[in-house]
């Protein structure tokens, strides 16, 4: 009789950052689709209203998930994200499954660095009309301008919250130019008289 032989496939896992334990945790695909499902993360990042408060949330980006769960997946999971607002927007000329397919896959090239709280925060601006008016008319050239106008918006906050870390860091509130020259004058060598 022939030994049975079991083999262990590794399932890819992603590290996403954890609130709670403020630690990166790994997820399976099964617990991201879970955990990450459209209405979960509505109701999860329902207070992230500006693309700032989205950069900061240490959420998973587009270019993560792919590389830990391939392409197919973030692509079928934008799609759901597309899907359902066409269901929500109801417009005249709506997108077709090819047309879906195909925005999907370009927000994926197109847009590696958003993290799932700027794709909530994007479908939330379109369906609320924070996004412009979608005037019977939705189709991937109307998503992706919206998509480009609100990644242009996100570095612009960046580089003004990054200019206002480099400020803060270089200039304490509370430095006087005095104690910049004592905290220097005591940082240089000294020679042997103390000068």
């Amino acid at each position: 009789m022939a030994a049975e032989v079991q083999i262990a496939v590794a399932q890819p896992v992603l590290e996403v950052f954890d609130s709670v334990t403020q630690a990166l945790v790994p997820i399976t695909k099964e617990t991201f689709l879970r955990d990450w499902a459209l209405p979960a993360v509505q109701r999860r990042f329902d207070n992230h209203n500006s693309p700032l408060a989205c950069l900061n949330s240490k959420t998973s980006t587009i270019g993560e998930i792919k590389r830990s769960f391939g392409t197919d997946f973030i692509e079928a999971y934008i799609e759901g994200w597309i899907i359902n607002l066409r269901m929500f927007l109801s417009v005249g000329k709506a997108m077709t499954d090819d047309q879906t397919h195909e925005t999907a896959m370009m927000i994926v090239s197109m847009h590696p660095n958003l993290n799932i709280a700027d794709i909530n925060l994007i479908f939330k601006n379109i369906k609320s009309g924070r996004a412009g008016k979608i005037y019977d008319r939705l189709d991937g050239n109307v998503l992706l301008e919206i998509f480009d106008k609100y990644f242009d918006e996100r570095c612009e906050e960046a580089a003004q919250q990054s200019m206002r870390e480099a400020d803060s860091m270089r200039f304490p509130a509370h430095d006087t130019p005095e104690r910049i020259r004592k905290i220097v004058d005591s940082a240089m060598p000294k020679d042997k008289y103390g000068k």
